[in-house]
Parts: C-alpha cells; structure tokens; sequence
C-alpha cells in the first residue's frame, strides 16, 4: 500500500544494534547529515542526537547533541520531477477567462538535500549551512500539476490589489511583531497568482492530513514563479495509499490520484479550514498559522503564502470544471 522504498537502520556511533528503522523518503526529511534527532530512550526519556552520516539505502549514524533543547534544524531541499506520462487533466475556470489546469500522471523524481538550516530557538532567523556533496534519491511516482493560465494571473493581481493589498497594509501599521512585518513586508513584493498557486497547495496538504499514514506521504515541489505552477507527488516509489474518510478505509489509489480524482470533496475541507482556524483566532494570524497553512516540507520555508489568496480567492469550490483528457502515453 506505500509502494516500493529502501530501508535506512538508525544506528548510535560505535554501536552494532539499531535503534530504530525507517523508509529512504522519512529519511531525507529526519535523518540528513547535522539533522538534530529526537530519540524517545528508555521510560520514555527524550534523547538528542546529531546525524553524523546518511547512506542510503543503508544506515544513519548518530553522536550526541550538545545544543540546546530549543534547537532545530531544517532540510534544504532541492525536488525536481520529469514527467513521463500525462494521464488526465481538468480545466477550472476563475472568471475573466482565468483557468486552473489540474494535470494528473507519472514523473520521475529527483530528492536532493542541499545542506541544512540551524536555528537555536524559535525566534533565531537561523544559519544556512550547505554540504560539498548532496544526498540524494531518485523514485517514479504520480504527480499532480497546477498551472494558472496568464488571464488568471492579471485576474488574480487586480482582485489582490483591490482587497488584499490594503488589509496586508493596515496589518502592517498595527503590528509590533518584528517576524510578522517581515513576512507581510515580503508578501507585498511577491506575485500574486505564485502565492494563489502555493496557498492552494498548501492548503490541500493540511486538509490531508488526517487521511494519511504519514504527513511525509506526499510533498510540493518544482515551484516556479514564471510559470505560475506547482506540484505535488506521492513521496514513495510507486506511490502511496490513502485513507477513504475518517473512519479509516483504506483504498489502494495513490495520493495524487485521489486528489485528482475528487478534488471537489477535498476542497470543501480546505475552505472549511480556512474559515475555521482557531489558532487563527485566537492569536490574530491573518495570514495563516502551522495549523491551518504551514508545513515542514516546503522548499521555500513556507514563504510565499497568504491564506485569502488561495482557494477562497479562486473560488474553485463554486466553478464548474471542463474535463480535458489526455490520451496517456505508451
């Protein structure tokens, strides 16, 4: 049901037994070299260590961390995909002759860890530090492609000018908090329909959370600014499966391809997380919080996003969509 993948034993320095497993692609996120490691120890105690090599397939070696318990790490990550098949593919229309292509198919797909980034608490800006040599790891999966057509850009960067722009302003004037005017600051000078397409993906990865065995099971990649596009790929070789609903019926089609399959039903979870986030709430996030928008996968560092610039904006739960196949290749 989670495809094909290689196994990584977890190992202390010096030491012959493991003290833990897991596939390649949690690998590339938890255990790169310099990763600070988590390991819940005897009676439950929390040991820390740093990722001193990764071989994959293979093993990750650990040695003790001296930094502090507040300190993290983060992957740099590079993921790009070439695609092999199209397979499907649906138009949703914006108004104003704007369009969202929702492509669906097959890519190759190439992981690379560039370095990592430290920050020795929350409010550390933190410390880019890049390997001589990346990690990296190759799989085929199914991908799922999302375009904004040059309409739906000039639509999108007018709507944002006229309702969006000024509350980003007024927040702005209001805050003290030095982080959240350097995200709004940023946000200005970014474009609009590149924020719409990283919202919304964004946002369809927190809505699936709760149907997945792991939040690790699928992840964006191949952003591009100049293209207004995105995507998102089943993080296994071979793809991965996917819960059904809630009570937690499993079915043997990958991520992309549920998503692609009932993209309606999933948006509706999306514009009710939106609408409903209470951590929003109750500490004045207007642009989005971890519960709601942010993930610890995202090649920019969750930059680029603003939480009425996504599906609320688009409006997609109310468009009707034209289906477009596309014959697959042999």
């Amino acid at each position: 049901l989670r495809g094909k993948f290689e196994e990584i034993s977890i190992f202390r320095k010096n030491e012959n037994l493991p003290i833990g497993k897991m596939d390649s692609c949690q690998a590339m996120s938890r255990v790169y070299p310099g990763a600070i490691y988590p390991h819940y120890g005897n009676q439950g105690r929390v040991e820390r260590y740093v990722v001193d090599q990764l071989e994959i397939p293979g093993k990750a070696i650990l040695i003790p961390s001296f930094y502090s318990e507040n300190s993290t790490t983060f992957p740099i990550r590079e993921t790009k995909l070439k695609i092999q098949v199209e397979v499907d593919s649906k138009v949703f229309l914006l108004g104003n002759g704007g369009k969202l292509i929702l492509s669906y198919g097959w890519a190759k797909v190439t992981n690379r860890i560039l370095g990592y980034r430290f920050k020795l608490n929350a409010q550390d800006p933190g410390t880019d530090k890049k390997y001589l040599k990346p990690v990296q790891s190759s799989f085929e999966a199914p991908f799922l492609k999302f375009k904004l057509n040059p309409a739906a850009k000039n639509s999108i960067s007018l709507q944002v000018e006229k309702f969006i722009v000024p509350k980003i302003r007024t927040l702005l004037e209001e805050t003290r908090d030095a982080e959240i005017r350097e995200i709004m600051s940023r946000l200005l000078e970014c474009e609009p329909a590149f924020v719409s397409v990283h919202t919304l993906i964004h946002q369809i990865l927190k809505s699936l959370v709760p149907f997945l065995m792991s939040h690790e099971d699928v992840m964006e990649c191949q952003l591009s600014i100049d293209d207004m596009s995105g995507f998102l790929v089943d993080a296994i070789d071979g793809g991965t499966g996917v819960f059904l609903n809630f009570q937690l019926e499993f079915q043997l089609e990958k991520v992309c391809q549920t998503i692609f399959e009932r993209f309606s039903e999933i948006l509706e979870h999306v514009e009710e997380m939106s609408t409903c986030c209470q951590n929003c709430e109750e500490h004045g996030d207007l642009g989005g919080c971890p519960n709601c928008l942010y993930t610890k996968r995202c090649d920019v560092f969750n930059r680029a996003l603003f939480v009425d610039l996504g599906a609320t904006l688009l409006q997609l739960e109310q468009q009707v969509k034209e289906e477009s196949p596309i014959p697959a290749q042999q």
